[in-house]
């Protein structure tokens, strides 16, 4: 009697526990998802991912080259505004990368050149003639993947960092008669592989353009103070600024460069505020 007695009061219990729980003996716990459920999610999850990771991985590409060109454009306009200081001079065309008279052909012009280079800039190798060792892959490439750019007429040189730099420079700087912007004279032509000898070598991409000032500073090719120099009071609607070809460098704000010359983007992505749109 006392046995049986215990057992109803355990039974009682249990259906009492079970009342709580929202659970009966006809209505067992279910946990996890079906294998249909999974894959649906897994799907979705999927598609996700096939949209969003080749955007991501573009704009992260994309942001290794800006920021490779702001190293390179603030060491290269270093280097040279150093090179002024030890000088005491306020213009290039007054310092020994110039002497009025000798082309920057002349072998003996670029081993001068070649010497001060290697005391203001961090160089790894230099080349002051044809030296497959230091070609910049030799042409360069535009968007569509048509040769655009060759740097035969270049002295160039490879920094530790990576960048390899070409420069042009001519008999001496040529001055701006009719300045109205910061870029008194021209002094040469400067061509920045920001990634050396890494791919894609496609201009726009790792591979820029800048006029060389009188005082050091780096213009970029076709940018407003470019243009200024070349076209004084009608550069805002000049074929010299980029704004105003689209073969230059596309149009402001857009995606794209197809069918684009797309040398002269440093200009662009310096004005859109350090930003590659495209």
């Amino acid at each position: 009697m006392l046995i049986g007695n215990f057992k109803e009061k355990v039974e009682t219990q249990k259906s009492k526990n079970g009342a709580k729980l929202g659970c009966s003996r006809s209505s067992p716990f279910h946990f996890g998802f079906t294998l249909a459920e999974v894959l649906i999610t897994l799907g979705i999850i999927g598609v996700v991912a096939a949209m969003t990771i080749p955007t991501l991985i573009a704009n992260t590409v994309k942001t290794q080259y800006v920021t490779a060109l702001k190293k390179g454009y603030s060491s290269i306009q270093q280097g040279f505004k150093m090179y002024l200081a030890n000088q005491d001079s306020q213009s290039l065309g007054d310092t020994d990368l110039f002497d009025g008279v000798t082309n920057f052909s002349t072998p003996a012009r670029r081993i001068m050149v070649d010497s001060i280079i290697k005391k203001y800039f961090n160089v790894a190798k230099s080349c002051v003639s044809s030296d497959s060792s230091c070609d910049m892959k030799g042409t360069y490439l535009k968007a569509t993947g048509s040769a655009v750019y060759q740097t035969n007429s270049f002295y160039i040189f490879k920094t530790t960092g990576g960048m390899s730099v070409a420069i042009s420079l001519g008999t001496t700087c040529q001055p701006d008669y009719s300045v109205i912007g910061n870029m008194k004279a021209f002094c040469g032509t400067i061509v920045m592989d920001v990634n050396g000898d890494k791919l894609p070598n496609v201009l726009g991409r790792d591979i820029y353009s800048f006029a060389l000032g009188h005082d050091g500073v780096l213009h970029p090719s076709n940018g407003s103070e470019f243009a200024k120099y070349w076209q004084g009071v009608n550069w805002v609607t000049s074929a010299s600024y980029w704004r105003n070809d689209s073969s230059l460098c596309g149009v402001a704000g857009s995606s794209t460069l197809s069918g684009t010359i797309n040398g002269y983007c440093a200009a662009r992505i310096m004005e859109e505020g350090w930003d590659m749109q495209y």
